[in-house]
């Protein structure tokens, strides 16, 4: 019985062998086959294709009016890359001179993106885009930030680049230095599988077309589709709404923790900077699995970008384009051929709030073309790329005379019903100042109090006024008022500070002040120096009744994808001036007459549906007169103040029409339902 059970056992166990051994003998002749017979088949079919993740670039949010009217949106442009693929080196230079052939067939060589700062001809030499004075400078960082020796000339960074890019010796110098400008960006950019390089941007449909056409000259390029910015307004606000440009090494170092890529576009200047925080996307991503040869694209999956949010401002569109267009006006027609210096500047806010609801400086450029005509530009004695509003300091002349007299007024050295007979020159120590109507008419202003005094903007009173208050408080009040520091707006870096005209500033630069110095001041002149941003918000604060507010652009953030108001600006106070309600009655008074008969501004602003308070100004500079104005409406019930500076623009008389057009184009256009303030629609407030 056990004799039996041990044979069937032995038996089972000799059949589990074999079938044991026939099963490993069936795995390695399939093994066999698939790793040496057939094994170059299957590695062709490997190597064949590239599983990577693309980003799908997030547009950047609008940027609208605080209306909701849109300045800039977003369009579908074209952007030529060169991708990393399964090709030698000299196939890819290859297919960059291709490219390169046809993107310069038009003469546009130029507008490609080269950052090698060598010239496309022989003999090689440095070449940079700044002026003059740079270029040492600047030779020194390339080299030293590239690992060349202080003394290699262009030729000799040609050859090691040519050396390092192993580039072809049969190709001529010019070929050789397309080609290493196009690699020096590659490495510069980080070029890799997840990161092609970009070649051209924004590309026009002719280029696209023919680069499609003539594909089988470059497999490694291809043609993304990416949102660009578009500006509906391309010379409106220009200096306000700023630009977008590709991310610097510099910049990208600073925010590459941030999610920033080397290849990312960041706002570089006015809004598009100051907000970038609000604008900026977040990308997606497209997983793909593809052919070498770009024949064909498996999407495996995908992650949806997210929009960047809507950026409100403070601005209001129609006002703007009211203040751009009568300024543009009035520096044309009162430009002297003697003189290429005219430009000029309005701003106005909301007395209550700080808002900017307008701004404008001129000249100005079309953003569009910033690129292409930068170097223009940049040699333009006019200075069209400078923003004159926030930027620009100029002496207040006349209409800083309402500060001197509230210093006067509060420390008790004028009262405002003080009469005071005005004899057209006034005597000071060895000095002699003549008032503006005795030196071009030979009269005076009579008799007069402090709010006449400004009506008709009497030097005499203020000469007098001026040295009895001294320089410290008037310094003092004008500080109070704003003057001489940032007003806050969020253009960090792009708003000048301003000086008032002190003893102590005047030693720090070097100067002596002398005791009439003081007599010039009171009228605004000496070393006063203010922005146009600041003279409006100084005299927002004189008619709001002495409170300073921040100025600010950004009104609200709503979200791209529901439309929530993520934030809403507050007004922000500065400070309180601490005026008396005497002073400031007698001043209000007295900007009310500038604007009434016998004012400065009378015939300007007679036959306005609406009460304005003001004061002229002018100032004399190097070869002609700054015109000024200031002022604010209604005189009764202040909502909006405004200042103007006409360079070279003779008198504040031309100042003061265009404030009267911009506050034209403010009370008399009607309010329609599309332009409901921002805070009346139904959002949400998130905290």
């Amino acid at each position: 019985m056990n004799r039996n059970l041990k044979k069937s056992t032995r038996r089972r166990y000799f059949v589990l062998y074999v079938f044991a051994a026939v099963f490993f003998v069936m795995i390695f002749t399939r093994l066999f086959s698939l790793q040496l017979k057939s094994g170059k088949q299957y590695r062709s079919v490997s190597d064949a294709r590239l599983s990577l993740s693309v980003p799908v670039i997030a547009p950047r949010g609008e940027i609208t009016d605080r209306y909701g009217r849109p300045f800039v949106t977003n369009r579908t442009g074209y952007f030529v890359v060169l991708e990393k693929v399964n090709e030698t080196t000299q196939e890819r230079h290859a297919s960059i001179l291709n490219v390169l052939k046809i993107l310069t067939e038009k003469g546009s060589t130029a507008e490609y993106e080269d950052s090698l700062p060598i010239s496309f001809d022989s003999p090689f030499r440095f070449q940079y885009p700044k002026e003059e004075k740079n270029k040492a400078e600047q030779e020194k960082k390339f080299k030293t930030e590239n690992g060349f020796d202080e003394n290699s000339t262009a030729a000799d960074v040609m050859n090691a680049l040519s050396e390092k890019y192993k580039i072809d010796e049969n190709y001529s110098n010019k070929e050789k230095r397309l080609i290493a400008g196009v690699r020096f960006g590659m490495e510069k950019n980080g070029f890799s599988v997840s990161a092609p390089y970009t070649i051209l941007e924004d590309a026009d449909m002719e280029t696209v077309t023919k680069i499609k056409e003539h594909a089988d000259l470059f497999p490694s390029v291809a043609v993304h589709e990416r949102p660009v910015r578009e500006y509906l307004y391309p010379q409106t606000a220009t200096h306000i709404l700023g630009r977008v440009g590709k991310i610097s090494s510099t910049e990208y170092d600073q925010l590459k923790n941030s999610g920033y890529g080397r290849n990312d576009y960041i706002g570089k200047q006015g809004a598009e900077k100051a907000f970038e925080q609000y604008l900026r996307g977040t990308d997606g991503v497209s997983s793909i699995e593809r052919k070498i040869d770009g024949e064909s694209t498996n999407f495996i999956e995908s992650v949806d970008p997210i929009p960047g949010n809507t950026v409100i401002l403070t601005l209001d569109l129609d006002l703007q384009l009211a203040a751009e267009q009568t300024l543009k006006k009035t520096v044309e027609e009162t430009k002297s051929s003697a003189s290429s210096k005219n430009g000029g500047s309005v701003v106005a806010v909301d007395v209550n709030s700080g808002e900017i609801l307008a701004t404008a400086s001129y000249p100005t450029y079309d953003i569009t073309e910033f690129s292409e005509k930068y170097n223009e530009m940049a040699e333009d004695p006019s200075k069209p790329m400078f923003n004159r509003a926030l930027s620009g300091l100029y002496e207040p002349g006349s209409t800083f005379k309402p500060i001197t007299t509230i210093a006067a007024i509060d420390s008790g050295v004028l009262k405002p019903d003080e009469i005071m007979e005005t004899k057209g020159e006034y005597k000071y120590l060895d000095r002699t100042f003549k008032c503006n109507i005795f030196r071009t008419k030979g009269i005076t202003h009579g008799t007069i109090n402090v709010s006449e005094a400004i009506g008709v903007s009497c030097n005499y009173f203020f000469y007098e006024v001026g040295r009895r208050t001294g320089i410290e408080k008037i310094a003092e009040t004008a500080e109070k008022f704003g003057l001489g520091s940032l007003t806050g707006v969020e253009l960090s870096g792009e708003e000048a500070k301003g000086k008032i005209a002190t003893p102590e500033n005047r030693e720090q630069n070097g100067g002596k002040w002398y005791p009439g110095d003081v007599l010039q001041a009171a009228i605004g002149q000496s070393d006063n120096l203010f922005s146009p941003l600041a003279l409006a918000n100084y005299t927002a604060t004189l008619a709001n009744g002495g409170t300073n507010y921040k100025t600010k652009l950004l009104k609200a953030v709503k979200s791209e994808t529901d439309e929530t108001i993520l934030k809403s600006a507050q007004p922000q106070i500065n400070q309180m001036a601490g005026a008396s309600k005497e002073a400031l009655t007698a001043v209000k008074d007295g900007m009310l007459k500038v604007t009434e008969p016998g004012g400065t501004a009378y015939s300007v602003f007679a036959g306005l549906p609406v009460s304005v308070a003001g004061k002229t100004g002018s100032a004399q500079v190097p070869g002609g007169t700054n015109g000024l104005f200031v002022g604010y409406a209604p005189a009764e019930n202040p909502q909006i103040a405004v200042s103007v500076v006409l360079e070279n623009g003779d008198s504040g008389t031309k100042a003061a029409r265009v404030a009267r057009e911009v506050l034209e184009s403010y009370f008399e256009k009607p309010k329609t339902d599309d332009k409901k303030p921002t805070e009346e629609k139904p959002y949400t407030l998130l905290p």
